[in-house]
């Protein structure tokens, strides 16, 4: 509680006056308030109720001055050394006592209120959440009796982060490798405790260790929970506003330098033990990662942080903040007539509120964002329902602390949160209460804990019994389903090539044609060779012609019933020559022509035999089998022709590019012309690491996400699994494939991303842990 100064000679105003005056004796001062502003003072000469002393205030005047407000005027007031500051604070050690004035005795430390300047992860007020373990004082005078003396060797940081940046710069894609597969090989669980181990953790004690060298207490070590679900380590450090500035910077300095420390250590670690096969490059690569990134952060002077508060320090701007936010605040509404003099509103300070404001929303819609995203691209319809719950419990959450903070500003103990002030004695008696009995504690701490949060905490534990298909990962490269390449089968000149390259085609359309002047001249020769033997062969078939034979035929038939009347009529007339009735010259004559009637059909028996004669079968057998022969040569040189033209062998895309430039270029028998590739499909080949290969099966499904469309899941299938592992260089890895639908041919071969395959089911618990119990159980 703030009280004004007994020793201060208040002049009351007279009816003429408009203001009062206060004197100070001490510095000789003499300082003027207005009404209001003297009804204050006179409230605060003795023991008051802030909240009752608003609502008087505010009934007197009709004004609706609240508590930071008069928090501000309180600060005024104390700035200008007009009030009294009564802290309690925890006694500090005897041989501390006897430091020097730069780290301030005991007696300073007693008198004055401390100011928490430690990291925002140790940032420790007595509020929901926070859970005291043991007093730390011994444990840091030892580590500072110990490692006091790297104190001295701060100048050569510079120099060891240069050293460790230039590594890293030189070696940027093998640490991405190695860092990638071992976020790969971590859950979000694992991650958590090795941060809590290593960067929070160091943070913590070298932020404990730089106090206690300068003689600040350090009564607690606790945890704190961030967002009421992440654990924290604290060490709470109260600053007495008497510290010279430069323990103040020390202070404030100390988690940047030893993220820069840790930042550097990791890279050297992993640098030197990278080509040992162990898995201490691991550990390196990530202590490197996370110290980088957290460190981003901490020196973010738009956050309230350590290079913030470093920087307010160095230039004499403390509440630089509270300053910004509070001008920001009185430049949209009205400001109480009691504060409004003492309200800085610098556009400077406007600027960087809105800044601070921007930066803060952006970032928490960014990981909001990225939880979301992630929680479904990898749970699914879990991942959203774990997501709603997340956010509903911190709704809930940031409800329950402003009613427990309206609850205790209202019995009087406000100040305490808002200015930061600890009561060590207190907080000393809770880290006693690790000797209490079990049953005691824990109802202790559900009744500290609260229903509601012990009831989402519940429902969590809960979630992670549902069961849900596990999923194995790693890093993905696409190829080509079905690829070929195109070569020449003779050497010979280019002719013509019809496309430039990267183009789509149908299966046998002509790409290019090389000089085939030869192979045009064989095939016409030999058609003119078989149609040659076709035609003597006709002229064979034609000799003789069918009427001839039948004319002859005819003829011969003439002849023989010519020569049967002949006969006939010799053999009448033989017969009339005995009786008288005929004489001998008549049967002479008729004896003439029967003769010549038998010659003339031996004739035409004769001439239908030469006739017959003319046809030679083995002549026609012979052209038969040179027409043949002749038909075979000519689709040899038909094929040399067509393979002559290069053409595309499937629906495919050419992907050899500026083609066109081999256009009347020599190519040798083999020398390899384009290459070709269906792309209506394409394979995932996926690297799953050695201890996810029992979860992989035939048939599972596989989710690929490429570095070229990060917003697009693409559904596969496994069709392949490797019978061997394979050696890279963060480790044994599985080649498992998978086929993908690329039919709107957006996705090109040579791609990479990040695949996952779907694997067996089991519970959300084994999944989370699965990577910390296979440590366990193998290493």
């Amino acid at each position: 509680m703030k009280l004004l100064r007994d020793d201060l000679i208040t002049l009351p105003r007279t009816k003429d006056q408009a203001t009062c005056e206060l004197d100070d004796p001490e510095t000789g001062k003499r300082y003027e308030f207005d009404e209001q502003e003297y009804y204050l003072i006179n409230a605060i000469r003795y023991p008051y109720n802030e909240v009752v002393l608003l609502a008087k205030f505010n009934a007197q005047f009709r004004s609706n001055m609240g508590l930071f407000q008069l928090k501000e005027f309180l600060y005024k007031l104390e700035g200008w050394g007009l009030l009294n500051v009564q802290a309690e604070l925890a006694a500090v050690d005897p041989k501390d006592s006897g430091r020097t004035t730069e780290r301030g005795t005991a007696s300073e430390l007693e008198k004055t209120s401390p100011q928490s300047l430690s990291d925002p992860e140790e940032k420790s007020k007595k509020q929901p959440g926070t859970y005291y373990l043991f007093c730390p004082e011994g444990l840091l005078r030892y580590l500072v009796s110990w490692f006091g003396f790297t104190r001295y060797l701060v100048k050569l940081l510079p120099i060891l982060v240069m050293i460790a940046l230039t590594s890293l710069l030189f070696n940027l894609q093998e640490f991405s490798a190695d860092h990638a597969f071992t976020r790969l090989d971590r859950n979000l669980f694992t991650h958590m405790i090795f941060t809590l181990f290593t960067i929070n953790l160091g943070t913590v004690l070298v932020t404990g260790g730089v106090s206690r060298h300068f003689g600040i207490p350090t009564p607690v070590f606790g945890i704190v929970l961030a967002f009421g679900l992440i654990p924290r380590f604290s060490i709470p450090v109260g600053v007495p506003p008497t510290s010279q500035k430069r323990v103040k910077l020390w202070l404030a300095s100390a988690p940047i330098l030893t993220r820069c420390v840790m930042f550097s250590a990791g890279i050297l670690i992993w640098m030197i033990t990278r080509e040992s096969g162990n898995q201490l490059h691991n550990i390196g690569s990530s202590l490197a990662w996370v110290a980088l990134v957290t460190m981003l952060f901490t020196v973010n002077p738009l956050m309230e942080s350590s290079g913030y508060r470093w920087l307010a320090i160095y230039f004499d701007k403390p509440d630089l903040r509270q300053k910004a936010f509070r001008a920001l605040k009185y430049s949209i509404s009205k400001q109480p007539a009691v504060i409004a003099q003492y309200v800085d509103t610098s556009a400077y300070l406007k600027v960087y509120a809105l800044a601070c404001s921007a930066f803060i929303i952006a970032l928490l819609v960014l990981i909001a964002w990225i939880l979301a995203t992630w929680l479904e691209n990898n749970y699914r319809g879990l991942g959203v329902a774990v997501f709603v719950l997340l956010v509903i419990y911190q709704l809930r959450r940031r409800m329950v602390s402003s009613k427990v903070g309206k609850r205790q500003m209202s019995a009087g103990n406000a100040h305490r949160f808002i200015e930061g002030d600890v009561n060590l004695e207190e907080m000393r008696q809770s880290s006693s209460k690790a000797g209490q009995s079990p049953l005691s504690t824990l109802r202790d701490k559900i009744a500290e804990f609260g229903l509601i949060r012990l009831s989402v905490i519940l429902i969590i534990g809960a979630c992670m019994f549902i069961p849900y298909s596990y999923e194995s990962g790693g890093e993905a490269v696409v190829a080509p389903y079905l690829a070929q390449n195109l070569y020449p089968e003779t050497p010979g000149v280019v002719e013509h090539v019809y496309f430039d390259g990267g183009e789509f085609l149908e299966q046998g359309t002509i790409i290019a044609e090389m000089a085939n002047y030869r192979q045009k001249k064989d095939v016409d020769v030999t058609q003119q060779q078989i149609l040659k033997a076709e035609e003597e062969l006709a002229v064979l078939l034609s000799t003789p012609s069918p009427e001839e034979i039948v004319a002859a035929e005819e003829q011969l038939t003439t002849a023989q019933l010519q020569l049967e009347f002949s006969v006939t009529e010799e053999a009448r007339l033989g017969a009339l020559i005995g009786k008288g009735f005929v004489s001998e010259t008549e049967h002479e004559k008729a004896v003439e022509e029967m003769q010549v009637d038998k010659q003339v059909v031996r004739e035409r028996e004769a001439a239908l035999a030469a006739l017959k004669a003319q046809v030679n079968t083995n002549a026609i057998e012979s052209l038969r089998i040179d027409i043949v022969i002749g038909q075979r040569n000519l689709k040899y040189y038909q094929e040399v022709l067509e393979r002559t033209r290069l053409r595309m062998p499937f629906d495919g895309s050419i992907v050899t590019m500026n083609l066109r430039n081999l256009e009347n270029a020599f190519l040798d028998e083999g020398m390899l012309f384009a290459e070709v590739e269906d792309s209506s499909r394409l394979k995932v080949e996926i690297a799953i690491p050695e201890a996810d290969a029992g979860e992989i099966a035939l048939g599972n499904r596989v989710r690929l996400k490429l570095e070229a469309f990060p917003d697009k899941i693409i559904l596969g299938e496994v069709t392949s699994i490797s019978q061997a592992t394979d050696e890279s260089q963060f480790g044994a890895v599985l080649s498992v494939v998978g086929v993908i639908d690329n039919k709107a041919r957006l996705i090109k071969s040579g791609m990479t991303g990040h695949a996952k395959v779907e694997a067996r089911d089991m519970f959300l618990i084994e999944a989370f842990t699965r990577s910390l119990l296979r440590f366990v159980r193998v290493e």
